[in-house]
């Protein structure tokens, strides 16, 4: 019981802030904001839990990170209809 509720309440508060969040900002902007999940998830971890990162994971992330960012440019093509 009381592990389902903390699996599944939290989730679902969670997706329905971000959808909410999503709502009042620009398509790219939220992908920005997205691609920093990340690094949030390691500052907290390092700052709340006193965790550390690797190299290769701080490489990962970095990655990550990067590779969400460059998706979110706009290339300046247009697409027609």
């Amino acid at each position: 019981g009381v592990l389902a509720f903390t699996a599944i309440v939290p989730g679902y508060l969670a997706d329905v802030c971000q959808a909410k969040g999503q709502e009042s900002v620009s398509a790219s902007e939220s992908q920005v904001l997205l691609a920093g999940e990340p690094l949030f998830a390691a500052v907290f971890g390092l700052v709340l839990l006193g965790e550390t990162l690797g190299f290769m994971g701080l490489v990962g992330g970095a990655g990550l990170v990067v590779g969400a960012i460059l998706c979110g440019v706009d290339d300046g093509s247009e697409k027609s209809d």
